[in-house]
């Protein structure tokens, strides 16, 4: 038997179609706000992030770890907010927007099934 929605699913449904109503500047704003409350208050898997930057990046100084950290957290809540954007706008617009550099490697992920997520 399929499980039905809660009532929290509903609510972040109708809180997304409320954003996706507004222009993409929006989107960065209330993403730059998220990364300060993801970043600085939640402080959303900062021991996981800083443990896996310091194991890649051995050489790089706790300052360099710290900048970079920052950068991933204003990419992860940027990349969030567009994903809503581009759920609304027309397969045109996308199209606009996005710069395929290597075409037939991504129809090879499409036709594999696969998730690709640009960047």
């Amino acid at each position: 038997m399929k499980e039905r929605p809660t009532a929290g699913y509903y609510l972040l449904r109708g809180l997304t179609w409320i954003v996706q109503l507004f222009p993409l500047r929006f989107h960065y704003m209330v993403s730059d706000f998220f990364y300060l409350l993801v970043y600085h208050v939640i402080r959303y898997r900062r021991t996981v992030v800083y443990t896996n930057l310091r194991n890649s990046f051995p050489e790089k100084s706790p300052e360099e770890i710290s900048a970079i950290a920052r950068k991933f957290y204003h990419h992860f809540c940027d990349n969030f907010f567009e994903t809503l954007y581009m759920d609304r706008i027309s397969p045109k617009e996308v199209r606009k927007r996005l710069t395929v550099m290597n075409e037939e490697l991504l129809e090879k992920y499409l036709d594999d099934g696969r998730i690709v997520i640009f960047t």
